[in-house]
């Protein structure tokens, strides 16, 4: 998710046969924003009728955001 950081600390050793030497390797990841997982939609109507579908239970009903953040339909 956006701003969420995850930190992974490692501690190596390096050698040239006599001397070794220690050291730690921090590597942080910070998170992106996903972009949501859209399915396609059908929908029937008969002619010279009108097809009204709400965004939550038609266009929407079906796609899915893995950041968990909530989905909105414009245009």
């Amino acid at each position: 998710a956006t701003g969420a950081t995850a930190e992974v600390v490692f501690t190596y050793t390096a050698s040239d046969g006599t001397v070794n030497q220690t050291n730690t390797l921090t590597i942080t990841v910070t998170g992106t924003n996903d972009a949501p997982q859209l399915t396609a939609d059908v929908g029937a109507v008969n002619e010279d009728a009108t097809l009204t579908v709400s965004a939550e239970q038609g266009v929407l009903a079906n796609d899915s955001d893995v950041d968990g953040d909530s989905l909105n339909v414009t245009g």
